[in-house]
């Protein structure tokens, strides 16, 4: 990096990358962490970031040479053919193997890619991993019948690009599920109706954001940590609004809410098909690439276990947290 031209390439560069890493939900310390290295590797090593969630500045150059590059960020999220494109090509620039104009034409290119998997697909897609999410939860082959059908919906409803949509999607998706399975439970034997709402509405869940939030703020990233559990706590608020304001449409109270028991629970093995069916319905709704069906199989499998391990053997209020840990480090073994 030796003159003007190349720095300001550069800066676009890095600028470029952060973004992707944020649309990939990557915690902002690991961002800023390896644009330092990409800036090394192109000879950059007076560079300097600031990386926040909505807002990203690069600075390179020392003293009257210095020049800053903002740009705020979206909250578009990538698929995980993108997320893939985009760590093969920050792999390269680790190591300065692509010129940083090459490599900006490449990022636009990711952004611009397009799923690799039809509409039908994706949206069936989200229907399959509603299904194997309810085959863990749902104690009936009813409720997972319905589960089927409302996931199906919501795929469809989540192909609509409309920011207005988008705004109102989380509460609009909460009150439609709820009502339906709170109206369907007194007409055929799905089991807990809270239960089986976690199926459909799992693609809204914030549980990403959360657990980024908690590693920013671990890392001492108040700012971004604080914001994005903010965000993380708001999404779940309207999730529950929409479910109450469901319960008061259609009479169920939460003062007098009583679980439902099956009388016929679908038997244990159930859980294995279920895995395997959640995997396949977030490949396919992602649209992930062929070869990472067998590693998201073995994330799951190895969370699966440690929630049962820990449902068996401590209690079912740290079954979730032992699943986690053990997933953890399963995953960076697959990410490295």
């Amino acid at each position: 990096m030796t003159d003007g031209v190349d720095r300001t390439a550069l800066r676009q560069f890095l600028l470029g990358l952060a973004q992707g890493m944020n649309a990939s939900a990557e915690s902002v310390d690991r961002i800023r962490d390896t644009m330092t290295d990409v800036a090394k590797a192109y000879g950059g090593g007076d560079a300097d970031f600031v990386v926040l969630p909505t807002i990203i500045l690069v600075e390179t150059g020392e003293s009257e040479e210095a020049r800053v590059a903002i740009r705020s960020a979206t909250n578009a999220s990538f698929r995980f053919d993108q997320i893939a494109a985009l760590y093969e090509l920050i792999g390269q620039a680790r190591t300065g193997a692509i010129p940083p104009l090459d490599g900006i034409r490449r990022l636009n290119e990711i952004g611009a890619m397009r799923p690799r998997l039809d509409w039908f697909t994706r949206t069936l897609g989200h229907a399959i991993l509603t299904t194997g999410l309810a085959l863990l939860l749902a104690p009936t082959w009813q409720g997972v019948i319905v589960a089927f059908v409302l996931g199906f919906g919501i795929g469809l409803l989540k192909l609509v690009r409309s920011p207005t949509l988008q705004l109102i999607l989380p509460i609009a998706a909460a009150f439609v599920c709820a009502a339906a399975v709170f109206l369907l439970a007194e007409v055929i034997e799905i089991g807990d109706p809270i239960r089986l709402l976690i199926a459909p509405l799992v693609t809204f869940l914030p549980g990403g954001v959360l657990t980024t939030a908690t590693v920013e703020l671990a890392a001492g990233q108040m700012i971004s940590g604080a914001s994005r559990l903010v965000y993380g706590f708001v999404q779940l608020a309207l999730l529950a609004f929409g479910i109450l304001a469901a319960g008061t449409v259609v009479g169920v109270e939460s003062r007098s809410y009583e679980p439902l028991e099956a009388t016929s629970p679908l038997p244990w093995w159930v859980a294995i098909i279920g895995i395997l069916v959640f995997a396949l319905g977030n490949y396919l709704h992602f649209s992930a690439p062929p070869s990472t069906f067998g590693w998201v199989l073995i994330a799951l499998v190895v969370a699966y276990s440690g929630q049962w391990a820990g449902n068996e053997f401590v209690g079912p209020a740290v079954g979730g947290f032992v699943g986690a840990l053990v997933m953890t480090p399963v995953v960076f073994w697959i990410a490295g």
